[in-house]
């Protein structure tokens, strides 16, 4: 299984292709729709292409990049986007014909800190001084945080956050 979907326009994903859609343009063809292989909403790494443990990966992997070919071709996309896949599915793509994009992500990794006093205790003064203004300036201005899970999100907090997402692009 490859979970994707066609994509109309720049915004969200967290990757910024407006460069490439514009170029594509100039060129005379139209960048969208493209074909979209990610989790929605989620600039994580993680698996893109779904295979059960127990089979030949080779030949599952190398049918699903087909038919991502295939999928391309009959929706008219302009082009497969794998974003944020694992090294691994990269390479793998990478070797049955996908042109590799070079990026950065930048990953933060709790260094054994308890606490966010500890977290900033780690930092040198001014970036301490810096966070700690922000958040003293996210207060002053009655923004909040609230943790949600499963059943505890509403209608009303997914739209909300559907509105911020789109506000990325």
């Amino acid at each position: 299984v490859v979970p994707c979907y066609l994509k109309s326009h720049s915004q969200g994903e967290y990757v910024f292709d407006r460069g490439w859609a514009e170029a594509y343009h100039r060129a005379g063809g139209s960048y969208y729709p493209k074909l979209q292989v990610s989790v929605p909403f989620t600039p994580a790494t993680g698996p893109r292409l779904l295979i059960r443990d127990g089979v030949d990966r080779e030949m599952i992997g190398s049918a699903l990049a087909r038919g991502l070919r295939a999928l391309c071709n009959a929706t008219e996309a302009s082009s497969v986007h794998v974003t944020f896949a694992r090294e691994d599915e990269a390479k793998f793509l990478g070797a049955h014909g996908f042109l590799q994009r070079t990026d950065q992500q930048f990953h933060w990794h709790n260094q054994g800190y308890k606490t966010f006093d500890d977290f900033l205790g780690s930092l040198n003064s001014r970036h301490r001084k810096g966070i700690k203004r922000e958040r003293r300036e996210a207060l002053a201005a009655g923004i909040t945080i609230h943790w949600l899970t499963g059943s505890d999100i509403t209608e009303d907090a997914w739209d909300a956050f559907f509105e911020f997402y789109m506000e990325t692009g």
